[in-house]
């Protein structure tokens, strides 16, 4: 079965750029869902929360997508 699973798709040996950034990913999601149940947990006025989810969930967002950036300006650079 070199390569190829039982129903004939082809299986990828090596890692895709992007692996790393889902790594990335998967501890983001549970560095905010665990920020969420702090925040949820406290007793903060309304605002306060929506601030600290905001600057926790702006401040995730841009670094994913940073990283996914520099990933793949990197990926094609090497393609050419």
């Amino acid at each position: 079965m070199s390569g190829a699973d039982r129903e004939g798709r082809t299986v990828s040996q090596q890692p895709g750029p992007l692996d790393k950034v889902k790594l990335e990913l998967a501890v983001v999601l549970g560095l905010v869902v665990g920020v969420l149940v702090v925040v949820l947990r406290l007793e903060l006025g309304q605002w306060t929360e929506l601030a600290i989810l905001a600057v926790v969930g702006f401040g995730c967002g841009g670094w994913l997508a940073a990283r996914t950036r520099g990933v793949l300006r990197r990926h094609e650079q090497r393609r050419e």
